[in-house]
């Protein structure tokens, strides 16, 4: 049989199921966070040692380098390694931390956990006062870095900006990759640079 005869059957196979196919419905469906409550054995046990970990982890020091970075007297002295001063991933730490006590909550109802969950987002919005555009951040020079990417300058190396696999490739702003690049954080940035970053005029990428 001719190989486009059959490609075009099956296509008219599948069209006439989608078309005359009955809805299925659902049989289970997901319950949130906070309509189960686990009592017993070894999953609750691993969220106690979930929840004591939590609770040893000091907000102060995850805010430490958005402190300082905005002008403000850190509260308590930053975390070292990958969260560390000088970092790619300075502060990333806080993030993270935000979302696991906001989910231990509505897991546990524990009020600690919101609480601290609470106690983040005001020190962030302190930090975003005292910038006084909305930005928050902790990784040094990088307002400086951001305003380079509105204007289409961003320059790679190895795997952070795969766009021709090849190293040491440039992406100007509005092609596709650097849209795949640039939307995914745009929301934390300032809207003078959202609007540049979304809304510039479309270019090429280039090695």
């Amino acid at each position: 049989m001719n190989i486009k005869v059959l490609v075009g059957f099956l296509l008219v196979l599948v069209l006439w199921d989608s078309v005359n196919c009955q809805a299925v419905p659902d049989v289970a469906r997901p319950l949130p966070l906070t309509a189960v409550r686990i009592t017993g054995g070894p999953l609750r046990h691993a969220q106690d040692l979930d929840r004591a970990y939590l609770l040893r982890l000091e907000p102060d020091r995850m805010m430490a380098y958005y402190r300082k970075r905005a002008g403000l007297q850190p509260k308590a002295q930053g975390y070292p390694g990958w969260d560390g001063d000088g970092r790619n991933l300075t502060g990333h730490i806080a993030g993270h931390y935000l979302s696991a006590v906001s989910l231990m909550f509505a897991a546990t109802g524990d009020a600690r956990f919101k609480e601290r969950a609470d106690y983040i987002v005001r020190e962030m919005k302190e930090v975003q006062d005292k910038n006084g555009d909305g930005y928050l951040g902790a990784v040094e020079g990088l307002p400086e870095k951001f305003n380079d990417v509105a204007n289409g300058n961003i320059k790679s190396s190895f795997f952070d900006l795969n766009v021709s696999g090849r190293r040491g490739t440039r992406c100007t702003r509005r092609s596709l990759a650097c849209e795949m690049l640039i939307v995914l954080p745009a929301t934390a940035l300032p809207w003078n640079w959202r609007s540049s970053l979304l809304l510039g005029p479309r270019s090429s990428c280039r090695s």
